[in-house]
């Protein structure tokens, strides 16, 4: 379910819930390529690995998901995503790399439910809010999901909730 979709003359219009300007961020993350459907699954499991072994408190942490590539227009085997975390103290080993999320101006909007739906929710912005709201795209920065009661993953995916952040000039 979308957050901020109301009905107008028979069609649902999805709205966000505020545009605001986020600050620049330093962010470990986890690269996976593939299906979209299958890397944000491997990148979190090697990210949560990374997270037991430097023993990061995971309650102080903010949980990211960057994906880098329009499904639409990127072959399958080609997707990129990041499984990421906010933690300016720690520095990234391994497969974990360290990098730059940059701020600026963004529309955000809230996904409700599974993971497995936000495909929905990215489609309702980029095909029906985006070419209506009289925003541009920034294309030179990534759009990005902040996750919250990820603990409820496997116990209530329906009570899971998902910033979507959408950079616009």
């Amino acid at each position: 379910m979308i957050a901020g979709i109301e009905k107008l003359k028979g069609v649902l219009m999805i709205h966000p819930d505020k545009i605001e300007t986020i600050r620049d961020e330093t962010i470990l993350f986890l690269r996976k390529t593939g299906s979209y459907a299958k890397s944000p699954n491997e990148a979190w499991r090697g990210m949560r690995e990374f997270i037991a072994s430097s023993k990061l408190n995971v309650e102080a942490l903010r949980f990211l998901g960057i994906w880098l590539d329009n499904p639409r227009a990127t072959p399958e085997d080609q997707l990129r995503y990041d499984a990421a975390i906010v933690a300016a103290t720690i520095k990234g080993k391994g497969d974990v790399g360290e990098k730059a999320l940059k701020g600026g101006k963004c529309a955000v909007f809230t996904h409700k439910g599974r993971y497995a739906h936000l495909d929905k929710t990215f489609t309702q912005i980029y095909m029906k809010w985006l070419p209506v709201s009289n925003e541009k795209l920034d294309e030179t920065r990534e759009c990005f999901c902040e996750y919250f009661n990820m603990e409820n993953l496997k116990t209530n995916p329906q009570s899971l909730i998902t910033k979507i952040y959408i950079p616009i000039l």
